[in-house]
């Protein structure tokens, strides 16, 4: 039995790998804001323990990580999921939505790694995950803020691979294209190839356990973003552009 934390766990893909994880007997640490989106699993399954965080709250983070030490003594994975999606429209580029959205989707989990590291490095077999997204590999309209996140996030999963090279502690960094969750479910844009969380879910169980550096899926997806980012860039841009809502009026 490994014991495992997520963040982001109420919903999504983050709900549908801690039910994948916990059916294969493994005991999970659910994370997310408030204890009544968790209650559903901690009162399904045994081995799922309900750890309530915001990931923004420092001494919340700092608390969480004393109590799993206390309790347990180890993380065998961190997987961390939790994370925002805000669009931008122009003209407006509000700057408070770029600081909301790297604070949920890059600094909290840096601040999350560097107190998680010590338990990770007790684990026999210790797995790094961040859950970043497709939308890093191609630059997309109205995702300033989202896809700048990810791409900092993905960057940032590289260089701790290199830096833990020489330690036990594998990292992964997971590439989504579009899943099934209540936060794609706002989008109001096509979502080709979307898949359900439970699919996503068992993808990355399967590749974490493997010990594989990164997860992308679907695959054929996410080869097409790689094709086009590998066109020259007027190409790409004019391409790109021409899914743009803005017209020009400012």
């Amino acid at each position: 039995m490994k014991t495992i934390w997520i963040t982001g766990a109420s919903t999504g893909i983050g709900e549908a790998l801690a039910r994948n994880l916990l059916k294969q007997g493994h005991r999970v640490l659910v994370s997310a804001r408030t204890q009544e989106k968790l209650q559903a699993l901690t009162n399904e399954y045994e081995h799922c323990i309900a750890l309530p965080l915001d990931v923004t709250d420092e001494a919340a983070v700092a608390a969480t990580i004393d109590k799993i030490e206390q309790d347990y003594g180890l993380i065998d994975w961190l997987v961390a999921n939790a994370g925002i999606c805000e669009y931008i429209d122009l003209p407006s580029m509000p700057v408070d939505v770029f600081r909301r959205t790297f604070e949920v989707n890059f600094f909290s989990i840096v601040d999350l790694t560097e107190r998680a590291l010590p338990l990770l490095n007790k684990s026999n077999a210790p797995r790094l995950v961040y859950v970043s997204s497709s939308a890093q590999f191609l630059p997309l309209p109205r995702a300033q803020a989202y896809s700048s996140s990810k791409a900092a996030l993905s960057h940032f999963g590289e260089v701790m691979a290199a830096d833990l090279a020489n330690t036990p502690i594998k990292v992964c960094t997971v590439h989504p294209g579009f899943v099934e969750t209540p936060l794609t479910d706002k989008n109001d844009f096509q979502m080709p190839m979307r898949i359900t969380a439970e699919k996503a879910a068992d993808i990355m169980a399967k590749g974490i356990t493997k010990g594989r550096p990164v997860i992308n899926f679907p695959r054929l997806f996410i080869g097409i973003l790689k094709l086009i980012n590998a066109l020259p860039i007027r190409i790409r841009r004019k391409i790109i552009g021409k899914i743009s809502r803005f017209q020009g009026d400012f």
